[in-house]
């Protein structure tokens, strides 16, 4: 999962935000999807991607469940890559340590956890 979060952030980056004729046209009050690409964009000067990495990484030790180290990671990667750098690399940090730790136990500890 993170790494195909990963491909759609970079094509998101590429096709939808960094073109410049994208921007020009949404700045003459442009079509129905500059609204949507406008929103997107206040996300990234907000840091949204990037706390809400940062925040899933912190549950992820919380709760101990590998699917929201993976979340963690996955919306990191999205941070990394669309402009929240900073705290997108604390959450893919903390899930990529909660992942690594849960695949380092045995199996039997796994089990006595879920009872």
């Amino acid at each position: 999962m993170p790494l195909l979060v990963l491909a759609l952030a970079f094509a998101v980056r590429r096709f939808a935000v960094e073109p410049e004729a994208l921007s020009f046209a949404c700045q003459a009050g442009g079509p129905w999807w500059c609204t949507p690409r406008d929103a997107l964009i206040a996300t990234f000067h907000h840091g949204v991607l990037g706390g809400a990495s940062l925040v899933t990484g912190l549950v992820s030790f919380a709760t101990r469940r590998g699917w929201v180290a993976a979340l963690a990671v996955s919306l990191g990667f999205a941070g990394l890559v669309l402009y929240n750098y900073e705290l997108g690399a604390a959450g893919v940090l903390l899930g990529t340590l909660r992942l690594a730790r849960l695949a380092a136990r045995p199996a039997g500890e796994l089990r006595q956890e879920h009872r």
